[in-house]
C-alpha cells in the first residue's frame, strides 16, 4: 500500500511540473530551452542531494556492463520532457496526463511482459489488457469535451 500511496503522490507531481515546464517553454518560445532548463536545474538539485547523502555512488557505476544505461534513460527522459512541455501548451493538461499514462502503461506492459532491459517477468493478462482498454476509453472520453481554448 504504500508504493500506491508513493506512486500516486509522485503522479500528482507531473501535472504541476509539466504546467510549469509549458509555461516556460512559451516564456522562451522553444521547448527544448525549457527542458534543458528543468534538467540543469534539476540536475543542480540532485548533486547537492547526492553530496548530502550518498557521495559514493557514482563509484558504482563504473562497474556497469552496459554502458547504454548511461544515455539510455536520459535520452528517453528528454524526449518525454521536451513532449509534455509542447503537449501541454496545445491539448491542457487533462490530455496530455491520460495520453502520456496511457502510453506509460502500454509500454510497461510490454517490459514486464517481455521482461525488456532485465525487468521482472510479468505475462499479460486479461485484466491487463482490460486496464489498458479502460485508458483507451478514458482517453476518447475526455477528448469528447468541447476544447474552449482559444486556437
Amino acid at each position: 500500500m504504500l508504493f500506491v500511496i508513493l506512486g500516486v503522490l509522485a503522479g500528482l507531481f507531473f501535472p504541476i511540473q509539466a504546467s510549469i515546464n509549458s509555461r516556460l517553454g512559451g516564456i522562451a518560445r522553444n521547448p527544448i530551452v525549457a527542458s534543458f532548463t528543468a534538467f540543469s536545474v534539476g540536475s543542480m538539485v540532485l548533486i547537492v542531494l547526492l553530496l548530502l547523502f550518498d557521495r559514493h555512488s557514482f563509484g558504482n557505476l563504473l562497474h556497469l556492463n552496459q554502458p547504454y544505461l548511461l544515455v539510455a534513460g536520459p535520452i528517453a527522459g528528454v524526449i518525454f520532457n521536451v513532449a509534455s512541455i509542447t503537449l501541454f501548451g496545445k491539448i491542457g493538461a487533462t490530455i496530455t496526463t491520460i495520453i502520456t499514462i496511457t502510453g506509460q502503461l502500454i509500454m510497461g506492459l510490454l517490459i514486464d511482459n517481455f521482461g525488456l532491459l532485465n525487468m521482472l517477468v510479468q505475462p499479460i493478462s486479461v485484466k491487463r489488457i482490460l486496464g489498458i482498454l479502460l485508458m483507451l476509453g478514458a482517453l476518447w472520453l475526455f477528448q469528447q469535451v468541447p476544447n474552449h481554448v482559444n486556437q
